[in-house]
């Protein structure tokens, strides 16, 4: 299995994500991969290096409205395009260590209510003073909506905002398309990515019920292309049924739900590396099929079929995938 993630965070987000494959029967060998990168002394990713650009211009002077349009545009392009660059970049230094009969988990779901998140709290506000956090949103109010009559409306207008800029976006769709053709080659060669579909599921639901415009696209990851095996987090009720906790997304491209809990951890990057290990395992004793084929062997042979959003989805039985996951190689 090989896991590209943030070993070496704090938290050590990566060994947790580890311990979750594991906890279904054994891995194998087991590559990392570390998405975090140093700039500066810092351990960081892409995303932070942008929005600490967009905080120094939107708090530093009062900017006209195309000016303050301008850097938020600029923050969400930079933003996430280098963070697909990033990955694109780790997957193929993966692709060409010439894995064969291997599977990629990437524990990443960045949509477009991550950015509303970030772009309404930047680095948590710990680097601006309250004048500069004054001159910020005003800034962020005039890139978005200056006639918004009230916080419910701008935020409404600032998530359209961002989902418009990442729909029309080139440098996105570029930097997207890159990811999916490096997708296509690493998986040419019997090889499977799977994806954590993102934890903007409890946002989402507030959203709805506070009325936002939603129209289905606002945790949709932007790894998430059709080459890749999308999962979302489930929880079990004591009685043995399914539940959908709120912190995951389910958006239409996720493929599978399964348990995201990994100790007192719960989300989609606990979920996810559960279908890497049992495609993984699968991979190895079908040598010659593509991911397609391993990915509907999981849904039909592993799992239960459900429905989320409209969509049909495989739901892993734990039980079994753990069995086959332990049985004598």
């Amino acid at each position: 299995m090989i896991i590209i993630d943030s070993f070496h965070a704090p938290e050590a987000h990566g060994f947790q994500v580890e311990g979750a494959a594991g906890s279904l029967g054994p891995t194998g060998p087991v590559h990392r991969y570390n998405q975090l990168q140093n700039v500066d002394g810092r351990v960081t990713m892409p995303h932070v290096e942008a929005l600490r650009e967009l905080q120094s211009s939107l708090s530093s002077e009062v900017l006209s409205p195309e000016s303050a349009r301008e850097s938020l545009t600029s923050f969400l392009d930079t933003a996430i395009s280098n963070n697909l660059n990033l990955i694109t970049g780790l997957l193929k230094e993966v692709s060409d260590e010439g894995f064969q009969n291997s599977v990629v988990n990437l524990s990443q779901g960045f949509d477009p209510i991550t950015y509303f998140k970030i772009v309404k709290s930047p680095l948590g506000g710990k680097e601006l003073s309250d004048q500069q956090k004054q001159v910020y949103f005003h800034n962020l109010n005039s890139a978005v909506s200056p006639q918004a009559s009230g916080v419910g409306e701008f935020d409404n207008r600032l998530l359209g905002s961002i989902k418009s800029a990442i729909k029309s976006s080139e440098k996105i769709e570029t930097a997207r398309n890159a990811w999916r053709e490096q997708v296509r080659s690493f998986e040419s060669n019997h090889n499977s990515v799977v994806v954590a579909a993102g934890n903007s599921g409890q946002e989402l639901s507030a959203m709805s019920r506070a009325g936002f415009d939603i129209d289905g696209s606002e945790d949709f990851n932007v790894f998430a292309v059709p080459e890749v095996t999308t999962v979302a987090a489930s929880a079990t009720t004591e009685e043995g049924g399914i539940i959908l906790p709120s912190p995951s997304s389910f958006g239409p491209e996720v493929d599978f739900i399964v348990s995201g809990f990994h100790g007192e951890s719960f989300g989609s990057s606990f979920a996810a590396p559960k279908v890497a290990n049992i495609m993984r395992a699968a991979h190895a004793f079908n040598p010659g099929a593509t991911s397609d084929q391993i990915e509907e062997w999981a849904k039909t042979e592993v799992s239960a079929v459900g429905e989320i959003r409209g969509h049909e989805v495989g739901i892993l039985r734990e039980e079994l995938a753990s069995s086959l996951l332990q049985a004598p190689q």
